[in-house]
C-alpha cells in the first residue's frame, strides 16, 4: 500500500463559501475525532485504501451536524453520521476502483 503524506488546503475543498467559512469547515474537519468503532474502520489494515486520512476525516465531519437536517433527534444523530460515513466511504472506494480499472485499461496494462 502508497502512503499519501501530502498536507490539505483549503483550495482541497472546491465549495464556494466565503474564505472564512471555508477556513473554519477545514479546520473543524481537521479535529474531527471518529467513533471507535469507525476509528478501527478508517484505521484498520489499510481497508479503505490509499486516501489520505483528511478524506475520510472530511466525510466523517461534512456528515454530521453540516448535513443532518434538523428532524434527526440528538439521540440519532451519531448513527445517522457513521451510515452516511459509511455510504460516503463506500462510493469512494466504488470511485477509486472504477478510476483504477480505466487507468490499468488505457495504459494496457
Amino acid at each position: 500500500m502508497t502512503t499519501v503524506t501530502s498536507e490539505t488546503d483549503i483550495s482541497d475543498l472546491d465549495i464556494g463559501y466565503e474564505k472564512e467559512v471555508s477556513e473554519a469547515m477545514l479546520e473543524e474537519a481537521k479535529q474531527t475525532e471518529f467513533s471507535p468503532e469507525m476509528e478501527e474502520i478508517v484505521r484498520g489494515n489499510g481497508v479503505l485504501g490509499d486516501r489520505r486520512f483528511f478524506t475520510w476525516q472530511w466525510i466523517y465531519y461534512i456528515f454530521g451536524e453540516p448535513l443532518t437536517i434538523e428532524l434527526v433527534s440528538e439521540d440519532h444523530q451519531q448513527i445517522a453520521q457513521e451510515a452516511k460515513f459509511l455510504a460516503g466511504a463506500y462510493v469512494t472506494l466504488i470511485d477509486d476502483l472504477a478510476e483504477n480499472t480505466v487507468t490499468r485499461r488505457r495504459s494496457g496494462s
